[in-house]
């Protein structure tokens, strides 16, 4: 009885790996060279940015009509007495 060897098929799989590595990386070495900035910082035009004389804040949400301008403490958390004049930032 003669007997057939069989060939499998690695092309797909190896292919496919190689692949995955290369994505990898290629995302690992532009996150480390320095990719396009999520978030820019500072001003467009390249001045400082200088913050507001006013420290207080407040709080205004589009879509809670009632909400707008709410005063913005900051305190303990466990300060109710702040948090029933507004909203609450704690400490720390």
């Amino acid at each position: 009885m003669k007997k057939y060897r069989m060939r499998r098929r690695r092309a797909p799989v190896t292919l496919l790996s190689a692949l995955a590595v290369l994505v990898g990386l290629g995302l690992v070495l532009y996150s480390v060279l320095g990719g396009s900035r999520a978030v820019a910082v500072g001003d467009v035009s390249g001045g400082a940015v200088v913050p507001p004389r006013d420290a207080s804040m407040t709080l205004t949400v589009p879509e809670m009509l009632r909400v707008d301008n709410v005063p913005v403490y900051t305190a303990p958390a466990s300060d109710e007495a702040t948090l029933d004049k507004g909203a609450l930032h704690v400490e720390g």
